[in-house]
């Protein structure tokens, strides 16, 4: 990564914070997380039960979280908070194209198609094992069921202590 970006570039993204809060007209305070606000690691998933979110959403005072890491839409509600998915642009599951999040006054999900194949050209390692993905994801049902195996072996949150 270091030879393609440079030091620079690195060095400032890993001075980015993990989190980060804004106040946004219509939806109040909104917390942006990657993959829960106790980890980046943690995934929350449309199917996640009342407890979990329960747990997961302790002691977050931000009126909405917005996450990613499982890289599927949703907008769910616990209790007083609201739980948004962006999905994911580059590597979406369910429909093909760039999914996206569009915040104020309300929340929008949204996407767009596009052509991956430049990609392939990119000299990017990882290209000809995740342009496929892009081309032909896997179904949201088949992501969930993955995503929920890892977290019933307790594999999805190993930075919470």
């Amino acid at each position: 990564m270091l030879e393609q970006l440079g030091e620079e570039r690195v060095a400032w993204l890993q001075s980015l914070p993990q989190q980060l809060e804004l106040e946004i007209d219509g939806l109040g305070r909104v917390l942006f997380v990657h993959g829960s606000p106790r980890s980046d690691e943690e995934m929350l998933l449309r199917t996640a039960t009342d407890e979990r979110l329960a747990m997961i959403l302790g002691g977050v005072e931000a009126d909405v979280v917005v996450c990613g890491h499982t890289h599927m839409q949703f907008d769910l509600r616990h209790g007083s908070k609201r739980v948004v998915n962006a999905g994911s642009v580059g590597l979406p599951y369910g429909r093909a194209g760039a999914h996206w999040v569009e915040l104020g006054p309300d929340v929008r999900h949204r996407r767009a198609e596009y052509d991956p194949s430049s990609l392939r050209t990119s000299g990017w390692p990882r290209a000809s094992e995740v342009v496929p993905v892009i081309e032909s994801p896997p179904s949201e049902e088949q992501a969930i069921a993955e995503f929920e195996a890892l977290i019933a072996e307790g594999r999805d949150a190993t930075l919470i202590q």
